[in-house]
């Protein structure tokens, strides 16, 4: 089970009175991106959107950071509640954040950044106004997990909000108490939605099961997938026993040569019906050029022509020589009617010699 992200406070009021007025970190980092695991909706076209669980593990950040470095010198605007997407809404600045490596890193818990406050965003900070930053993600760079995780790569815009998109691992940028800062409600709907991703639930069905029954949910699942991993292995052990079985087989016809052995028991794995096509190929010129009972020295003697001293001089009359006269007439009796080399020794066979 995937961890959520850890819950606390990125910055503090400077007192406990109730007039006192948030303070931002005195490094001026702030941060943009949390580490861990959280629900949130994809935009996919259908009417309310896709729920997913969206990922930020190492590999996030560091692709994020790569892709930010390569814009270097850029700044994102932060924006209100990521307006300027909307052509109606305002796209006055809350500040800007650099991109450089200067101005952003990579911390324990998520990417941090330095962004300069414009006096617009400073008063809504300092006056509590706006609480949190809310990242924003290119849709089209996420990459799919498994299931409904994915993983997002690419850091596109930020906002100040109140209700960010991620807020359920987002750090408050400034908070109201020195305490955990976030309601506990919210931290038991991110688990549940969690915990219904990973059991493939709905978190409707989630609330009717008590602890035991989720237990005994989760008892099933991991059951399946080691269950999935044995026929895994079960099947691709048969296979390779099979493709051996292939090559055994057809070992008469396959030439002398382990490259070809193996190319053919790959071919064999990765499609059977085009392993038996080479197999045939090689069968077929098996047929054509060996399948004829001779020796190899008869063979070589019969496709040659006798060598005669005489005009008058006849063929010796002994048992090799008619085997050869007699697969010569077959070679010709296939040549000239097309047919296979078995059928034309049969008929030549027939035919009385000349």
């Amino acid at each position: 089970m995937a961890t959520a992200a850890k819950f606390t406070p990125l910055t503090n009021r400077s007192s406990s009175a109730k007039d006192a007025v948030f303070t931002l970190p005195d490094d001026g980092f702030v941060q943009l991106v949390p580490m861990g695991e959280a629900p949130n909706v994809l935009d996919d076209g259908s009417p309310n959107g896709q729920r997913i669980i969206q990922v930020v593990d190492e590999a996030a950040l560091s692709a994020m950071m790569n892709k930010l470095l390569n814009r270097d010198g850029e700044e994102l605007l932060i924006d209100d509640e990521h307006h300027s997407h909307d052509a109606s809404k305002s796209t006055d600045a809350n500040g800007w954040q650099l991109l450089n490596s200067d101005s952003l890193v990579i911390r324990a818990d998520g990417l941090y950044g330095s962004p300069r406050w414009s006096t617009l965003g400073l008063e809504k900070l300092v006056g509590g106004v706006k609480r949190y930053i809310s990242p924003e993600f290119q849709p089209s760079s996420i990459v799919p997990l498994g299931g409904k995780r994915y993983r997002v790569t690419e850091l596109t815009g930020l906002a100040l909000t109140n209700r960010p998109g991620f807020r359920r691992l987002q750090k408050a940028l400034t908070n109201r108490d020195a305490e955990d800062g976030i309601d506990p409600a919210t931290q038991h709907t991110m688990h549940k939605a969690l915990l219904a991703a990973h059991l493939g639930l709905t978190e409707s069905v989630i609330d009717t099961l008590d602890e035991d029954a989720l237990k005994n949910r989760l008892s099933a699942v991991k059951a399946q997938a080691a269950q999935a991993v044995t026929l895994l292995a079960d099947a691709v052990a048969l296979k390779n026993r099979e493709a051996d079985e292939f090559i055994n087989t057809h070992k008469a016809v396959i030439p002398p040569n382990e490259a070809v052995r193996q190319s053919l028991r790959d071919a064999y794995l990765a499609n059977r019906e085009t392993a038996k096509l080479i197999i045939d190929g090689f069968t077929a010129a098996r047929g054509s050029n060996t399948d004829d009972g001779l020796t190899p020295e008869q063979r070589e003697r019969a496709n040659k022509r006798p060598l005669f001293n005489r005009s008058d001089a006849q063929a010796p009359e002994n048992a090799e020589a008619k085997v050869a006269a007699l697969h010569n007439r077959a070679l010709a009796y296939r040549d000239t009617h097309k047919v296979s080399y078995e059928r034309a020794l049969a008929v030549v066979r027939s035919q009385p010699e000349s």
